[in-house]
C-alpha cells in the first residue's frame, strides 16, 4: 500500500494527478470539488424521462444490464419510478459472466416484468479486445483513473452496443447502472448527439482498427433515425450505501455470486484485471469510485480500506490467462 494516503478519503500518492495539502488531504477532500445536490439532480432527471415517455414506437428506455447489484438496483428504481415506461434490459455477455449473475439477469427481469435481451459478441473477437487492452495503450490516462484497461474496453463495447440498439429501435433514453466515480458526468444525465459522437470517436476508432483488426467492429457506433438521445445514470444521484442496495435487490430476486472476487458482482475477469492494473499503474482501479463513496458518506473510510486490501482470487488467474490465450 502507498506510504501516503489522503487522510480524508483513501486516494493514494500513486494516483495520477493527486495533490496533498499540508494537512494531508487530497484536492477533492480539501474542498475544491463542489458537492452535488442529489435531490435536485434526481428531480431534473425524472422530469426529463417523463417528458420522453410514450414517444418511441416500441421502448421508451433501454438499460445496460450486467446482472450485478448496481444495474439490478437501477432497473428496480426505473421500474418503480416510471411504472408506465416500456423498458428493455440489454446484457452484453463478455464471455466472463458468472453463472449466478446470468441467472440474476433472468430472475430480476422476470420479477420486475421487464423485457430482456442477451447480446454475445464472438468470443474470439472479445479475446482480441482483452489481449490488446492488457498489452497496449488503447485508453487515455484519464480513463484509466476510473477503470482498468480491460474494464474500459468491456465498458466501451457495452456502451456502444447499447447505443446502437437504442438508435436502431428509436429509443430516446439509455440508462446505466454506473455509480459516481465510474462516469465523468456529475449530473446523472447527458444529451448525446449520435452523429457528433461518431465523428469525435473517429481517431479512437482508427487506433482500435490498427490494434484489433476485425474485432474493432464491436466499438463501431451506428446511427439511426434519431439525431440524439439521453443517457442517464441514476446511481450517480441516488447515492446509496452498499448495504441499502443489497437489501433492495434481494427483494427483486437477486443473489450474490460467490466466484467473482471482492470488487465485482457479475464478472469473473475482474480480479485479474485489477491485478494487472495495479502491477502496471501502481494503484487499485476502483480507488477513485471508492474514495468518492467515502467523501459522499455512503462508505466508512475503514470499510473502504478493507475493500481495497481485500485479497483477489489469484487461484483463478492461471485459468483466466489460458482462456485469454496469454500463455
Amino acid at each position: 500500500m502507498d506510504a501516503q494516503l489522503c487522510r480524508g478519503c483513501v486516494l493514494p500518492g500513486s494516483f495520477p494527478g493527486i495533490r496533498f495539502s499540508a494537512e494531508g488531504l487530497c484536492q477533492y477532500c480539501a474542498g475544491l470539488e463542489a458537492p452535488l445536490d442529489f435531490p435536485a439532480i434526481r428531480a431534473e432527471v425524472e422530469s426529463l424521462v417523463r417528458g420522453q415517455l410514450g414517444r418511441a414506437p416500441v421502448y421508451d428506455m433501454v438499460l445496460a444490464f450486467s446482472g450485478g447489484k448496481d444495474s439490478s438496483f437501477a432497473l428496480r428504481y426505473l421500474r418503480e419510478t416510471f411504472p408506465e415506461a416500456r423498458i428493455i434490459a440489454f446484457t452484453v455477455d463478455n464471455g466472463f459472466i458468472a453463472e449466478r449473475a446470468r441467472q440474476n439477469c433472468l430472475d430480476v427481469t422476470a420479477r420486475l416484468g421487464v423485457d430482456h435481451l442477451f447480446f454475445r459478441p464472438a468470443p474470439a473477437a472479445m479475446g482480441e479486445v482483452y489481449r490488446a487492452s492488457l498489452a497496449g495503450d488503447l485508453h487515455s490516462r484519464a480513463a484509466l483513473k476510473r477503470a482498468s484497461a480491460v474494464c474500459n474496453s468491456c465498458i466501451q463495447v457495452i456502451n456502444t452496443q447499447v447505443l446502437n440498439f437504442a438508435a436502431g429501435y428509436d429509443i430516446p433514453i439509455v440508462a446505466g447502472g454506473y455509480i459516481g466515480g465510474q462516469v465523468p458526468s456529475r449530473s446523472g444525465h447527458m444529451r448525446q448527439n449520435l452523429a457528433l459522437t461518431q465523428s469525435l470517436r473517429e481517431a479512437f476508432q482508427a487506433k482500435l482498427r490498427a490494434a484489433l483488426g476485425d474485432a474493432a467492429r464491436l466499438f463501431e457506433q451506428h446511427g439511426g433515425a434519431r439525431e440524439a438521445l439521453y443517457v442517464i445514470n441514476p446511481m450517480v444521484y441516488l447515492n446509496l450505501s452498499e448495504e441499502a442496495i443489497l437489501a433492495a435487490v434481494a427483494e427483486a430476486g437477486w443473489q450474490a455470486p460467490e466466484d467473482t472476487g471482492p470488487a465485482s458482482t457479475n464478472c469473473l475477469l475482474n480480479d485479474f484485471a485489477i491485478h494487472e492494473h495495479r502491477k502496471r499503474h501502481g494503484f487499485h482501479p476502483y480507488v477513485f469510485e471508492i474514495a468518492l463513496m467515502v467523501r459522499q458518506g455512503t462508505l466508512a473510510r475503514e470499510q473502504a480500506l478493507q475493500k481495497l486490501a481485500a485479497p483477489l482470487r489469484e487461484q483463478d488467474f492461471a485459468l483466466t490467462r489460458a482462456r485469454l490465450g496469454l500463455d
